[in-house]
C-alpha cells in the first residue's frame, strides 16, 4: 500500500518525507489528490473495497483470471502472467496527473556479515559473488527481478525473455522514487498504512486522514531525530 502511494503522490509531484531535512508533505495538496485519487478507485468500482485485505499473490490471480483490468506490482510477476495470459498482457508506467512524469517505486537489496559469524571469509566471497554479471543473469532470467548491473537490461538473452527491460533502464534512471531512507523509516510506514487503511475502508476523508499521519509523523521524526 505505502509503496503504491508514494508513486502515485510523486506523480501528482508532491512528498512523504524528505529524509535531508525530515520535511513532511502529507498534509499538502498533492498528498491529498493522492489519497483522494486511490480513495475514488474503490467509491467507483474499479478495485474492489475487499482490495485492502489483499495480498500480493491474491491480486495477481484475480489479474491472471481476467476478473481485474490492471494490476499494480512488481517487474517479476510479468514472468507469471506471461505464462498465463500469453501475449495478452504488457508493462506500462504508473499513473500520474497531467503534465507530471510517471516515478515508480524503487527499491533494493544488500548485502551483510554478522559480526560474530563463523565463516567471513566465504561470506565475503559470496557477496562478491552475488552481484557478477553471470550470477545475476541467471538470478534474472530465473526469477524475473531486475538486475543491479546496467548492462544486463539490454543483455539479449533477458531482453528475449522480458522486452521491456531496456526501457525500464531509462525510467529507473529518471522516474524512480525511493521511498524515505530514514532510521524511523518502520514507524513511519505504519502511521502512513494506517490512515490510508481507514480512507480506503471508508471510515474517513483523505484531507482528515492525512492531516492526522502528517502530524503523527512529524512527532515521531521529532521525538527520535537522525536517529
Amino acid at each position: 500500500m505505502v509503496a503504491n502511494f508514494v508513486e502515485v503522490l510523486h506523480g501528482n509531484d508532491g512528498f512523504w518525507i524528505d529524509p535531508d531535512t525530515q520535511a513532511v508533505g502529507l498534509d499538502k495538496g498533492a498528498a491529498i489528490a493522492a489519497t483522494t485519487f486511490l480513495a475514488n478507485i474503490i467509491d467507483l468500482g474499479v478495485s474492489p473495497r475487499l482490495v485492502t485485505s489483499y495480498s500480493e499473490t491474491e491480486s495477481f490471480n484475480q489479474f491472471v483470471a481476467g476478473e481485474r483490468l490492471r494490476l499494480r506490482s512488481w517487474p517479476y510477476f510479468w514472468r507469471q502472467a506471461r505464462l498465463d495470459l500469453d501475449s495478452s498482457v504488457g508493462v506500462a508506467p504508473v499513473v500520474t496527473a497531467d503534465g507530471a512524469a510517471a516515478q515508480g517505486c524503487r527499491g533494493g537489496w544488500g548485502f551483510g556479515i554478522p559480526r560474530r559469524g563463523a565463516h567471513p571469509e566465504a561470506a565475503k566471497r559470496a557477496i562478491a559473488f552475488f552481484p557478477s554479471a553471470d550470477a545475476q543473469r541467471a538470478f534474472v532470467l530465473d526469477s524475473g527481478h531486475l538486475p543491479s548491473r546496467k548492462a544486463l537490461f539490454t543483455d539479449p538473452e533477458i531482453v528475449e525473455r522480458y522486452p521491456f527491460f531496456p526501457a525500464l533502464l531509462g525510467t529507473i534512471a529518471n522516474g524512480s522514487v525511493f521511498r524515505p531512507q530514514i532510521p524511523q523509516y518502520d514507524q513511519a510506514s505504519h502511521i502512513l498504512q494506517h490512515y490510508l487503511w481507514e480512507v480506503l475502508a471508508d471510515e474517513t476523508t483523505p484531507a482528515a486522514a492525512i492531516a492526522q499521519a502528517a502530524a503523527e509523523t512529524r512527532e515521531l521524526l521529532s521525538a527520535s531525530p537522525g536517529r
